[in-house]
């Protein structure tokens, strides 16, 4: 099964569109992330893992392959943890296919408020360029 969910990463104080594709398979169980993820971007398989558990949930125990597009862009930080996460969710038939047509994004959490004003601001500037 194969899931879409489009979202955004930073890049120093500007936003771009990321893609997160999710492909759930049969086959041993494995949990994999390409498309140039740092290991804060590969560690969401735990925090997405105890949410899911957290929640209720059962975390996919299938083959699933995670792909953040565009793959040139190196990926960073937890923002990407809420996108992967219902697109899981997708994929194990959890949540609607309806969910596509938004674009998720977790923002970060910093100590500095100025810092955080400034992510929410290279999101709020991105977001009609992307037509959300």
């Amino acid at each position: 099964m194969f899931a879409k969910i489009n979202s955004l990463g930073l890049l120093g104080l500007n936003s771009f569109a990321v893609t997160v594709e999710v492909e759930a398979s049969k086959g041993l169980p494995a949990f994999d992330i390409v498309g140039l993820a740092d290991a804060s971007v590969r560690e969401s398989r735990e925090r997405i893992r105890s949410a899911l558990r957290s929640s209720g949930l059962k975390f996919p125990t299938s083959k699933v392959m995670i792909n953040l597009a565009p793959a040139d862009v190196k990926k960073s930080g937890s923002v990407y943890d809420l996108a992967i996460a219902v697109a899981l969710l997708r994929v194990s038939g959890l949540v609607e296919d309806s969910v596509r047509k938004l674009r998720l994004y977790r923002r970060g959490v910093t100590r500095r408020r100025d810092k955080s004003r400034k992510r929410c601001a290279a999101y709020g500037d991105k977001r009609p360029a992307l037509g959300t």
